[in-house]
């Protein structure tokens, strides 16, 4: 998985590859960096190895740049085998946090109080230079991590319910786009089969 930052001590941009090489069976993460200009890649670090959470909706992963950092949203470690991460609900999840510039990783949790759900369309974003968790379960649900140094700063920007679809065996599929003045979200949303799109501001 890959990730794209800026280290603004030394002034570089920086892709950032955490490498879960496993074929000697070593369960360990080697994080890789190149800076634009560079023609190769240096190891800065090796810790133990993570499996990042896809978004189903194009199986892919995202990574979110907030203070200096890239975090990607990652299974427990307890969670070793696929048929055990199937079964993992939001609560369970982690963050993976790799910090440019002291190149050091660690791992946060989800915020207090979030559902039992499973990971349905979650996503790590960036928003009003804030960490953004957002997740789909019968509504949804959008969280913000105020200030970063603070692992208990998170707080739930929108709980928003879901309308019915118009294909019955389909349901609304939703983004946040951004957060204009006097915190009003701008959601775009549109339906599994990408039948229409609608936006909708509202204030948390």
């Amino acid at each position: 998985m890959f990730g794209f930052g800026y280290n603004e001590w030394n002034d570089t941009y920086q892709v950032v590859l955490l490498d879960n090489n496993n074929k000697n069976q070593s369960q360990k993460l080697e994080v890789r960096v190149c800076c634009l200009g560079d023609t190769s890649w240096r190891n800065t670090l090796t810790c133990d190895a993570v499996a990042t959470v896809g978004r189903r909706r194009w199986r892919e992963t995202c990574d979110a740049f907030v203070s200096g950092t890239l975090n990607w949203l990652v299974f427990p470690k307890s969670r070793c085998s696929d048929d055990e991460r199937g079964g993992t609900k939001m609560n369970e999840l982690e963050i993976f946090c790799y910090d440019l510039k002291k190149k050091t990783c660690s791992c946060f949790s989800m915020p207090d109080g979030i559902l039992e759900v499973p990971p349905f369309d979650t996503e790590l974003k960036v928003l009003n230079g804030c960490l953004c968790l957002s997740h789909h379960d019968d509504n949804f649900v959008v969280w913000l991590k105020r200030d970063f140094s603070d692992e208990k700063s998170w707080s739930k920007l929108l709980n928003y319910k879901n309308r019915p679809s118009t294909c019955y065996c389909c349901r609304h599929y939703m983004e946040i786009i951004c957060m204009r003045e006097k915190d009003d979200v701008v959601l775009l949303a549109e339906t599994a089969g990408g039948r229409k799109a609608e936006t909708a501001s509202m204030r948390y």
